[in-house]
């Protein structure tokens, strides 16, 4: 972690600072520049409880900047199911072009918790002058996964992998997957989980979207009742057929605080919705084929 941190002087001039941030809204800013959880990539851990001890603000305060800061100024966010703070700016300051910065940079990458925060990070590392080759998004590795449970096995793995990266730095310093990962069984088995962070992702967002609500595809609750039903064998479409169905019935009426995930996606209920989504759709058939049957005795 470096000792000292520089903040560039046009800070104080620049628009949207002198325009739209108030003098709080300026310390917290400058507290997320220089604190000491600060590091390469300008994201990093720290909770509200760490920040109102840091800044002598009440936590209620501290909850408030950080919601203005999310919602108005899009210039720092903070997830608060991982506990992570992401300056938007950070790499525009503090980022060279140098190729010795890949492996520090891409290192601290794959350590991030949160699947979007990570995923904003790749995409700045792959458009640096120093890595040549540009990858999708879907297929980059990530050393760490929001839903990890077997940390033993995980900590090896990843030490493991590690020695190799510094033993291979001069050779492999082209992009994060070379960085992290040189076997492509691995990196085969987390493209299909990334496939399944991105299937989470598109439902959730296709839920949000039907109700007009605001639940997070990176809440591990939800993560694992959807995997589960995509385990089971249920399509993504399948499951937003479901989405559908209950929207129908419970949108405009006290149901509607059921339309969550907990509800949606349990197991013993789903299965349930499976079998009114096949009822009604052979209701519909039925009277498909009843208005044809009908129109064409009026027809003859």
């Amino acid at each position: 972690m470096a000792i000292y941190r520089t903040v560039n002087m046009s800070f104080w001039t620049d628009t949207k600072v002198v325009d739209d941030y108030t003098p709080e809204d300026k310390y917290f800013m400058l507290y997320c520049l220089t604190n000491q959880y600060t590091n390469i990539i300008g994201c990093y851990e720290i909770s509200i409880k760490q920040m109102s001890y840091d800044l002598g603000y009440n936590v209620e305060t501290v909850e408030k900047i950080i919601d203005r800061f999310n919602s108005k100024h899009k210039t720092i966010l903070y997830d608060k199911d991982t506990k992570e703070l992401f300056i938007a700016n950070w790499h525009k300051y503090n980022w060279s072009s140098s190729p010795k910065l890949d492996s520090c940079l891409s290192e601290d990458i794959s350590k991030v918790k949160s699947i979007d925060f990570r995923n904003k990070l790749i995409e700045l590392y792959n458009s640096r002058d120093s890595i040549e080759e540009k990858i999708d998004m879907v297929s980059i590795p990530y050393t760490y996964h929001i839903d990890t449970t077997d940390s033993n096995s995980n900590s090896n793995s990843i030490s493991n992998t590690n020695s190799n990266t510094n033993r291979n730095s001069n050779t492999n310093s082209n992009s994060i997957s070379n960085n992290i990962y040189s076997s492509s069984e691995m990196n085969d088995t987390v493209e299909i989980i990334n496939e399944k962070d991105n299937v989470v992702r598109r439902i959730i967002t296709y839920l949000n979207e039907k109700t007009g609500k605001s639940f997070k595809y990176t809440t591990k609750k939800t993560q694992s009742l959807i995997k589960a039903r995509l385990k089971s064998g249920y399509s993504e479409e399948i499951i937003k057929e479901v989405i559908d169905k209950k929207c129908v019935d419970w949108l405009n009426n006290d149901m509607n605080k059921y339309l969550r995930p907990e509800t949606l996606f349990n197991e013993s209920k789903f299965e349930g919705y499976i079998n009114e989504r096949k009822s009604l759709n052979k209701t519909v058939s039925q009277s498909k084929q009843f208005k044809e049957i009908l129109k064409k005795g009026l027809i003859q």
